[in-house]
Order: C-alpha cells, then structure tokens, then sequence
C-alpha cells in the first residue's frame, strides 16, 4: 500500500467519503462548512450564468445599451 495516496495502486487518486477530503492547508475543520456554502453557491451561480433565459436578458441589455 503507498502511504501517500493510501491506494496500492501507484499514481491512483485516493477516494475520500464525503465530508471527510482534506482540508486545504491553512483550515481547521471548523471552515468546513464555510467551504462546502461556498462550493455551493459557486454552483448556483454558474447555473444561472449557464441558463439560456439569463443569457437572453444579457444579450438583449447589452444590445440595448450599444
């Protein structure tokens, strides 16, 4: 078993539960529901940026504006 990866397949990803990946350096555990909000709210927001009605009103603003 490779110790750093905890797999025994050398150059494999290790595979996390969820909830429980490491933590960046720098961050206690109690961030982690700061962090988990904000991967949320990222994801929410590149949802909507993604959305064809969002982009509608974005084109049609900026063609009004021009």
């Amino acid at each position: 078993m490779n110790l750093a990866t905890g797999t025994h397949l050398p150059g494999a990803a290790p595979i996390y539960a969820p909830g429980k990946e490491p933590l960046p350096p720098g961050f206690t555990e109690e961030d982690r529901a700061v962090i988990y909000q904000n991967i949320k709210f990222q994801r929410y927001a590149s949802m909507v940026m993604e959305s064809c009605a969002v982009k509608t009103v974005a084109a049609g603003t900026m063609g009004a504006l021009k």
